[in-house]
C-alpha cells in the first residue's frame, strides 16, 4: 500500500516548530509534561476531590463569559502589538520610571490627585449605574439621533405656535409675569405665599363641629361685626378690591409702565 503523501509545511513554520520543540526540552518542560502523562492514574482522582471540594462550579459556570471576554481581549492586545509594548515597558521600568517620576514631581499636583481620587472612584459607580439602567444607550442614542431630533421639535414647535390659541396662551403668561410678578418684591411674593399655603391647609384640614354648621342669626352677625380682629383682617382685602376696581376702570390697552410714568409726570 502506498503512503499518503505529507505536506511536512513551509520551511519556515518547519523550523519554528523545530525550534519550540529545542526550547521546551532545554526548558525541561517535555520531560515534565511526560512525567505527568506517565503519573496520570496516580494525582489525577486526588486533583478531582480537591477541586469538588473547593471549587464552587456555580461561580465557575458565571465565570465563563467573563473568562471568554478576557481570552478575546487578550487576542485583541496580542494582534495590535499591544502585549508586546506593556511586556517591553515593564522590561525596561528601571530605565524610563526616574525619568517620569522627575517628570510628574514638577509637573503635577500629587496632593490635588489624592484628594481627587474619590471624586474618580464615584464618577466611575455613576458611569456603572448608569450603565446597567441602560441610560448611557439612552444618551448615545439620543446623540446619534440629534439632528432627527431637533428636527421634529422644531415642526412640532412650529404646529404649536401656529395655532393662534396657543400664541395667545404664550402671550398672555408673558404678560403676567411681566406685569405682575416683577412688580412684587421677592420677600412679599414669599409672606404672600406662605400665607396662601396656610390658608389653604386650615381649610382642607378644618372639620366643623355641631354648633358652627347652624346659621349666625342677627346676634351672630352682630357679634361678627363688632369683631375687630375679623375687621384687621378684612380691611387689607377690601383695599385691595377698590384698587382692583380702579384699575379695571382704567383704559384695557394701557399698561402699568405707562401708568407709572404718568404719575411721575403728573407729580412733576
Amino acid at each position: 500500500m502506498a503512503l499518503p503523501n505529507v505536506d511536512p509545511g513551509p520551511p519556515d513554520a518547519q523550523e519554528e516548530l523545530n525550534s519550540l520543540i529545542q526550547t521546551l526540552h532545554e526548558q525541561g518542560l517535555l520531560r515534565l509534561a511526560n512525567d505527568l502523562a506517565a503519573s496520570h492514574a496516580q494525582w489525577m482522582p486526588a486533583l478531582s476531590e480537591i477541586v469538588d471540594e473547593s471549587a464552587d462550579f456555580e461561580q465557575l459556570r458565571s465565570a465563563i463569559p467573563a473568562v471568554v471576554e478576557t481570552a478575546g481581549l487578550l487576542n485583541a492586545l496580542h494582534q495590535q502589538g499591544l502585549l508586546r509594548f506593556a511586556n517591553d515597558a515593564v522590561s525596561s521600568r528601571a530605565q524610563w520610571a526616574p525619568a517620569l517620576g522627575d517628570i510628574l514631581d514638577d509637573s503635577v499636583d500629587i496632593e490635588q490627585l489624592r484628594n481627587a481620587i474619590p471624586a474618580f472612584v464615584e464618577i466611575s459607580g455613576l458611569a456603572q449605574t448608569l450603565h446597567e439602567q441602560g441610560l448611557l444607550r439612552f444618551v448615545n442614542d439620543m446623540a446619534v439621533s440629534h439632528a432627527q431630533l431637533m428636527q421634529t421639535l422644531g415642526e412640532i414647535l412650529d404646529d404649536y405656535l401656529n395655532d393662534d390659541r396657543n400664541r395667545r396662551v404664550l402671550q398672555n403668561l408673558s404678560v403676567a409675569f411681566t406685569t405682575t410678578l416683577s412688580r412684587i418684591e421677592p420677600n412679599q411674593l414669599g409672606k404672600l405665599l406662605l400665607a396662601l399655603g396656610d390658608s389653604l391647609e386650615y381649610i382642607a384640614a378644618h372639620k366643623p363641629g355641631k354648633d358652627e354648621t347652624m346659621a349666625p342669626g342677627l346676634m351672630g352677625v352682630y357679634r361678627l361685626i363688632k369683631d375687630e380682629s375679623l375687621w384687621r383682617t378684612l380691611t387689607p382685602i377690601i383695599e385691595a378690591l377698590k384698587v382692583f376696581g380702579a384699575e379695571l376702570g382704567k383704559e384695557a390697552d394701557q399698561s402699568p409702565k405707562s401708568s407709572s410714568s404718568d404719575g411721575q409726570s403728573t407729580r412733576t
